[in-house]
C-alpha cells in the first residue's frame, strides 16, 4: 500500500494571504485540492490522508465529501510543528508495513511522474526523496560576514514528497520523539539524526515542484493554473 500524507497544518503568515495559504484560490481551485488532484490521479498511491490545523478539519472534511474523492478518505490534526503533523500521518497508520510519502499541500505542481519514480525508488531503499541541483552559489555564514563557499555540485535542494517504508520512519520517530531537544528540519532529517544507518536514496525532483512560501507567488501559481486550465480547455 502506498499512502500520501498531505501536510496542511499551517497558517501561511509569510504568504500573508489573509487566509491559511492551503485555501488560497489557484485557476479557480483551492491550492489544497489541486495537491490532492495529482495524488488522487495517480495509479501509484492507494490512500491519501490530510494532515490539518484542528480548526480547519470540518472545512476540509467538507471538501473531501463534496468533491467524491476516491483516495481521500480522511483528515486528522496536526501538531503544533511541523514534524509532529507527520508523526500524527504515521502514526494514523500504526501497524500497517507499507509506504508514506509525506508531502507539503503548499506544493500543488507535483507531478504522478515525479511520484511514481519515487515509489519505484522504494523498490530498492528504504527512504528516498526528490531534490534538484543549486542555481546559485552556497555560501557559509557568521553574522554579516560569508565564511566559506562550499562547492554547489555537493549540495541539492530537497523537495516533497519525502519517501519512506512505514516501520522505517515510524522506528525513527519513537526515537526522535524521546529526545527533549529534538532536532528535524524535514522527514528526511528523522532519519538522518535518529536512524543514520539508514539510507536515504535521492532521486532528480521537479523544478516545477514549487511552494507557495510568500505573497508574491500566489500571483505567479495562479496564472499559472490558469494558462494550464485554458490550455486543457483548447486541446
Amino acid at each position: 500500500m502506498n499512502i500520501a500524507a498531505i501536510l496542511s497544518g499551517g497558517i501561511g503568515n509569510r504568504a500573508e494571504a489573509g487566509i491559511p495559504k492551503q485555501f488560497v484560490e489557484l485557476g479557480g481551485r483551492p491550492m489544497i485540492l489541486r495537491t490532492v488532484d495529482a495524488f488522487e490521479r495517480c495509479d501509484d498511491i492507494d490512500e491519501i490522508l490530510v494532515v490539518s490545523h484542528p480548526d480547519f478539519i470540518e472545512k476540509l472534511e467538507t471538501m473531501r465529501r463534496e468533491g467524491n474523492f476516491k483516495k481521500w478518505r480522511r483528515t486528522i490534526a496536526g501538531g503544533k510543528e511541523r514534524y509532529l503533523s507527520s508523526y500524527e500521518a504515521v502514526k494514523a497508520f500504526d501497524g500497517s508495513n507499507g509506504n508514506i510519502l509525506i508531502h507539503d499541500a503548499a506544493r500543488p505542481f507535483i507531478q504522478p511522474e515525479l511520484i511514481h519514480r519515487l515509489v519505484k525508488a522504494l523498490e530498492n531503499c528504504e527512504a528516498a526523496a526528490p531534490a534538484i541541483a543549486l542555481s546559485d552559489t552556497l555560501v557559509g555564514v557568521d553574522g554579516q560576514r560569508i565564511k566559506s563557499a562550499p562547492l554547489r555540485e555537493n549540495y541539492r535542494l530537497v523537495q516533497t514528497p519525502q519517501a519512506f517504508h512505514l516501520p522505517v520512519i515510524r522506528s525513527a520517530f519513537e526515537i526522535a520523539l524521546k529526545d527533549i531537544n529534538i532536532n528535524a528540519t524535514d522527514d528526511c532529517g528523522i532519519i538522518l539524526n535518529y536512524l543514520p544507518e539508514i539510507e536515504i536514496k535521492y532521486i532528480e525532483g521537479d523544478i516545477f515542484n514549487k511552494k507557495l512560501t510568500y505573497h508574491s507567488d500566489i500571483e505567479i501559481f495562479n496564472k499559472l493554473f490558469l494558462e494550464k486550465e485554458e490550455n486543457r480547455l483548447h486541446n
